[in-house]
């Protein structure tokens, strides 16, 4: 149990990803960016997250600048 506390720590508090609980039928970058809370706040830290969303793989970076999101290329 504290395994699961941990990692959404790092998933939520560290790269503010909080994706809703329905997905939009169509993906659309707006509704990814809008899935990262406070993307314009810099985190300390340079990193990238890899999430699995129902549209293929999505990388989470945060950097200088804040968050950003972008579904990989298959």
């Amino acid at each position: 149990m504290a395994v699961g506390a941990f990692a959404d720590a790092v998933v939520r508090g560290f790269f503010g990803w909080h994706p809703d609980p329905v997905w939009p039928e169509l993906f659309s970058q707006g509704a990814l960016d809008g899935m990262l809370m406070q993307p314009g706040n810099p985190r300390g830290f340079n990193g990238k997250l890899h999430v699995r969303t129902p549209y293929g793989l999505a990388t989470v970076t945060s950097g200088p600048a804040g968050l950003s999101a972008a579904l990989q290329e298959a």
